[in-house]
């Protein structure tokens, strides 16, 4: 008789439920709570009436039960998460997530592996996310999206090779899909193969006028050196910050623009999409030591590390220890080893969430974060936004304003950060003496007597002006300014760094009456070489 009333119970609850009628099912739920409290399919059904009207707090309370009383199935779990997620919980949602993998049943986990990848995926668990996005693909060869978010996940953890894979696959089933053209062209453009990458966005725009994305069009034309089509998207970019709308990577705005203020907008409007809810709360340093931090995911061999690794020894260990928070790819490579060597305590974060690693740098009860990547490629700044330090310093990577609150200094120089531009600036400027940029006294060179003039292609006389700089710092009015140079300096040559996309590059100078003879391209060589 009681099997029979709760079954006839649990149905109509159900039934109120689906037909949106939340406020009874819980009066419901309230009536019956003496007899069936101990229950757990009760317990799941009056905490999903709570949760489908926005009350996820109390929810919580009844899928906790219901998982306490041996609940089992995935949707249970599924809107625990979910439960956890839109109360600010993220820590708890993955927990509970893996709790799930564990306890609910091989076929359920089977059934429901997309949902479960995307979950993981939600709660930025990448690696997690992988593994389960994989295992329903295998079961859902023909399902697009999941071959989207398998892609997306292995992007997120800086493995664009493996990415790129997935999307070409993703292409096969759809070729005209707009989504899927635009993601190949972003993961294109990380493998600098930018003309591949232009290619597949215009086709994605062609598609579908939504996935217009000015901030990636600009880094590839202005890489490509297309002008008319820099001003073009320069102009959107422009149009974007002024009206209060933020680009998918505010890097891009620094292509074009000059205007420190829209620089400045460029970055908050960015930065404003991250979570601000402060983990570190202020308390005496019970340390002995200050504790400083480095973040970054250029800990390898990248122009970063090769600035900071005499500075990282440098520290005075009597006075502080020294912390690195790498998100960065392995290299397995000596001069990865030796930067990672060079800190007291290095943690590796790169499958780690925001808040993950937030609160890895709370647990170290770190003083100072020193952040090294600004809105360069592969930034996080949902870290930063969490407030997991004391003391926040923009420095090095990013020599400009983050836009950032929660971050509290940028270290700069007087030609970099002036006094005098520092309503710019959302962080306070500390200004070192001389320049702000460090370096290693200690790198390996070539012995210059080994190269010659001659090996690197220049002529044995003339006058050699050079600019290694990369192709989409390039702009019209340089251009023109290289041109009335050489024509002033007839016994000398341009010595510039060889394209690193496929494009005509000796003509598009000599329409800026640069003759082709005048210049010299140089391969990127290895550092020391360099």
């Amino acid at each position: 008789k009681n099997v029979a009333n709760l079954k006839n119970t649990l149905t109509k609850i159900k039934g109120l439920i689906d037909k949106n009628s939340f406020a009874d099912a819980q009066k419901l739920c309230i009536s019956k709570e003496k007899f069936f409290s101990e229950v757990w399919h009760y317990q799941y059904f009056f905490g999903l009436s709570l949760y489908l009207s926005n009350k996820k707090k109390e929810s919580i309370k009844r899928f906790q039960k219901a998982v306490a009383l041996g609940g089992d199935e995935f949707y249970l779990y599924f809107y625990l998460v979910m439960s956890y997620l839109e109360t600010s919980q993220p820590d708890k949602a993955l927990k509970s997530l893996q709790t799930a993998v564990e306890k609910i049943h091989d076929d359920e986990k089977h059934k429901y592996s997309a949902k479960i990848g995307k979950l993981f995926f939600t709660v930025e668990s990448y690696t997690e996310g992988i593994y389960w996005y994989q295992k329903a693909i295998l079961t859902n060869p023909n399902d697009l999206e999941l071959y989207l978010q398998l892609a997306g996940a292995l992007s997120r953890i800086q493995k664009p090779r493996e990415a790129i894979k997935v999307y070409l696959e993703a292409f096969q089933l759809a070729p005209s899909n707009a989504k899927v053209n635009f993601n190949i062209s972003k993961t294109m453009k990380l493998l600098r193969e930018l003309r591949s990458s232009l290619k597949h966005y215009e086709i994605a725009f062609k598609l579908d006028p939504e996935v217009f994305d000015p901030a990636h069009a600009l880094m590839l034309t202005c890489s490509l050196l297309e002008f008319d089509k820099r001003e073009c998207y320069g102009a959107e970019i422009k149009k974007t910050i002024i009206n209060g709308e933020h680009l998918s990577e505010p890097f891009s705005s620094l292509f074009f623009l000059d205007e420190p203020k829209l620089l400045l907008d460029a970055n908050k409007n960015y930065s404003a999409n991250f979570s601000n809810k402060p983990l570190c709360k202020l308390k005496k340093n019970q340390n002995s030591k200050i504790r400083i931090g480095y973040l970054s995911s250029d800990l390898k061999n990248h122009a970063t590390s090769y600035l900071i690794r005499s500075l990282i020894q440098k520290h005075d260990r009597r006075r502080f220890e020294i912390f690195g928070f790498s998100y960065s790819v392995k290299q397995n490579t000596s001069y990865q080893a030796f930067i990672e060597n060079s800190f007291d305590e290095l943690l590796d974060v790169m499958t780690l969430t925001n808040h993950q690693v937030a609160e890895k740098i709370v647990e170290s009860n770190i003083d100072i974060l020193v952040d090294l990547k600004g809105h360069t490629e592969s930034s996080r700044p949902g870290i930063l936004r969490l407030k997991p330090a004391k003391i926040q310093i923009n420095y090095l990577g990013y020599p400009g304003t983050s836009g950032i609150p929660e971050m509290d200094y940028i270290i700069g120089d007087r030609i970099v950060t002036p006094h005098e531009s520092s309503h710019n600036f959302s962080e306070k400027i500390v200004q070192l003496p001389c320049c702000y940029q460090p370096n290693d006294p200690w790198r390996e060179v070539t012995r210059p007597e080994l190269i010659t003039r001659k090996d690197a292609g220049l002529p044995g006389s003339a006058f050699t002006f050079c600019c290694f700089n990369h192709h989409w710092k390039y702009t019209p009015e340089i251009m023109r300014a290289w041109a009335e140079i050489l024509k002033r300096c007839p016994d000398s040559v341009l010595w510039l760094l060889q394209p690193i996309a496929e494009i005509d590059f000796k003509s598009i100078l000599s329409n800026f009456k640069i003759p082709q003879i005048r210049v010299i391209t140089a391969p990127i060589v290895p550092i020391e070489k360099h």
